[in-house]
């Protein structure tokens, strides 16, 4: 089984890094290179993992484990090596500004096996049933988090941490 894992907000605490790197109301997707300076300067992404993260990566090594991420890829790219998860993954994706979906069709249109996808953005979610329909996609819905926007849908399963999507996991 393969399982696509959304970076921001899915494994890391985003709200909270932006809150003490005095990111809060900037777009890093906007002005990459002054948040990729910020995290080069304070050099501590790893603390801003949710608690579960690390534990669920080397709980399900024996999938195929891939990370994918929206947003500046440089930026990106940097965050993830700094909070030292890059290598619990079989492969990683960062798609800039790209929309998951797309990118994903292209590179697993003829994956046999099971794909899962989690990701707490709802359009993403969207963008990949739509382009990849054999992928099953999970919410995140981390309680401690205020999501921008709290769309009520039935589409797709919602779990709120990693243990709740590990027991999902099971019934595949």
């Amino acid at each position: 089984m393969r399982i696509l894992l959304d970076f921001d907000w899915t494994l890391f605490n985003t709200e909270q890094y932006k809150k003490e790197m005095g990111l809060e109301n900037i777009s890093c997707v906007e002005h990459s290179n002054r948040c990729l300076k910020i995290l080069k300067e304070h050099g501590k992404a790893g603390m801003f993992l949710f608690p579960d993260t690390v534990d669920f990566l080397k709980n399900h090594s024996q999938h195929r484990l891939i990370l994918v991420t929206f947003g500046d890829k440089k930026y990106q790219k940097a965050k993830v090596q700094q909070s030292g998860i890059l290598n619990l993954f079989s492969e990683s994706i960062f798609t800039g500004t790209e929309m998951k979906g797309d990118i994903i069709k292209r590179i697993f249109k003829h994956a046999e096996e099971k794909i899962i996808f989690l990701d707490d953005d709802f359009a993403q979610l969207q963008n990949m049933k739509k382009q990849c329909p054999h992928i099953v996609g999970i919410r995140m819905r981390r309680k401690e988090m205020k999501y921008g926007s709290d769309i009520k849908q039935t589409e797709f399963p919602e779990v709120s941490n990693l243990n709740e999507f590990a027991q999902l996991l099971a019934s595949f």
